[in-house]
């Protein structure tokens, strides 16, 4: 069954609520993705950038909580280069793993869809489950994505 819950959306400039803190998103991020997260060290710059107000930077953090308790975040940062790439960059949707397989990625997709304008890209490993989920919601892979790392 479905747990009521209470969507949150906080957009580059504002501030977090007391009761939860860049640390703790970090983590619980981190906690979450399990072994499709990146390092915390990345988690928190990600989580900076997507709410500084500073030129170049911002976006947006919906969190869903339940009874005030945490069960997803989705994190969506502005890449400002919307006349070649889509104007969104899905980080991380994390759910807490009590509240998967329940609709609650779905419904952080349908919040984002509806409160940001333009068009979203997102990077999944091709064995992650939640890959079903951006097919089911529209999400197509038309490229190969390829990388050179440095040394």
């Amino acid at each position: 069954m479905l747990p009521e819950l209470v969507f949150h959306t906080f957009t580059a400039g504002d501030s977090l609520p007391s009761e939860l803190s860049i640390e703790m998103l970090t983590e619980f991020i981190y906690k979450e993705l399990g072994v499709y997260s990146d390092s915390p060290a990345a988690i928190r710059k990600a989580l900076e950038h997507a709410l500084s107000s500073e030129p170049q930077q911002g976006g947006r953090l919906i969190i869903a909580t339940t009874d005030a308790m945490l069960c997803a975040a989705l994190l969506i940062l502005d890449t400002h280069m919307e006349l070649f790439v889509p104007e969104h960059l899905i980080v991380y949707l994390s759910v807490a793993e009590k509240y998967r397989n329940m609709g609650i990625g779905k419904q952080m997709l349908d919040l984002a869809k509806e409160s940001c304008k333009g068009s979203f890209a997102l990077h999944v490993e091709a064995d992650n489950p939640a890959r079903k989920l951006y097919t089911r919601e529209g999400f197509s892979s038309p490229y190969v994505e390829m990388r050179w790392w440095r040394d």
